[in-house]
């Protein structure tokens, strides 16, 4: 039996369709987010000056096993995909409701350095567009005779490579001073698996607060810039209604060259990024605005 699975932030629905009794198809719509906000043309109201506009989305992402392509074909093509733990445990759920018989998994590896903070990466197959991936199963393993760690080390070299073809074209800036990504589509977050990219920002401030709202976005401010982590943290709490958006700080140690959760040392003139709304219109009572950058 043929099953066809959408599954949104709001709802999951399985319809049946087709006389197979062997393939199933299963699709992951994410819906449109109305109440995010573009770092290049959206910045925080009070502590920016600027006007807060939706960033509209419309992503598909396959997990299809009818077909699974041949390794040589996709090598070029496997990515680190940055994702919550949750989102993993809720599709292995489907997966298992869909096909019960089924064995097969989603893969997953915890990010190193901070395996509390309930984020890794899983391995995708990257379509024409940045935002089509088709998802690499346990399945995938047996079909193409190969474990899980060598396609991390391939999608680990891809994600290099892509980088550093980008060059000084891979991140940006807003007229705010903040540094982000957004251009690779569900691999721009995955930097963090590379700290390197991230140590050659010139940051004014401290250390580099990495903020992570999707895998589709990566902001970078410096850690004593309080108006700056008040930008970042409303944009990454109000970027997506995905019950498993990311929502996550990090802090990239330059002389380890690695990445760890954001504590701030208040001793140090550091500041927090906000975690609720609340905290974000508390700060932006007494942080002094931005000049924007024309």
């Amino acid at each position: 039996m043929r099953f066809t699975t959408k599954v949104s932030s709001q709802e999951t629905r399985i319809a049946k369709s087709g006389p197979s009794d062997e393939k199933f198809t299963f699709t992951v719509n994410k819906s449109e987010v109305t109440n995010g906000a573009s770092v290049a043309r959206s910045e925080s109201e009070g502590a920016s000056g600027g006007e807060s506009r939706p960033l509209q989305k419309s992503t598909t992402l396959n997990v299809n096993r009818e077909h699974i392509e041949d390794f040589a074909t996709v090598r070029a093509k496997i990515f680190p995909v940055i994702k919550a733990r949750s989102w993993v445990d809720s599709t292995k759920d489907l997966l298992t409701k869909i096909d019960p018989k089924s064995k097969a998994g989603v893969l997953f590896t915890p990010l190193k350095n901070i395996p509390a903070a309930g984020i890794g990466y899983t391995l995708a197959i990257i379509g024409d567009h940045s935002d089509s991936l088709n998802y690499i199963l346990t399945s995938h393993l047996k079909a193409w005779s190969t474990s899980e760690s060598v396609l991390e080390e391939i999608a680990l070299r891809n994600l290099e490579k892509k980088l550093d073809d980008l060059g000084e074209n891979l991140w940006s800036q807003s007229k705010t001073g903040i540094r982000y990504i957004d251009s690779l589509g569900s691999i721009s977050a995955s930097v963090v698996l590379l700290p390197r990219f991230i140590a050659r920002l010139d940051i004014e401030s401290g250390d580099a607060v990495v903020v992570l709202p999707s895998s589709d976005l990566c902001m970078v401010v410096g850690s004593k810039m309080e108006t700056r982590l008040c930008i970042v943290g409303e944009m990454s709490l109000r970027y997506s209604s995905d019950p498993h958006h990311l929502n996550t700080s990090l802090r990239l140690n330059k002389t380890r060259m690695v990445i760890a959760n954001y504590t701030p040392k208040s001793y140090a003139g550091e500041f927090p990024v906000p975690s609720t709304l609340e905290e974000v219109a508390g700060l932006k009572l007494r942080v002094q605005p931005i000049k924007r950058k024309k």
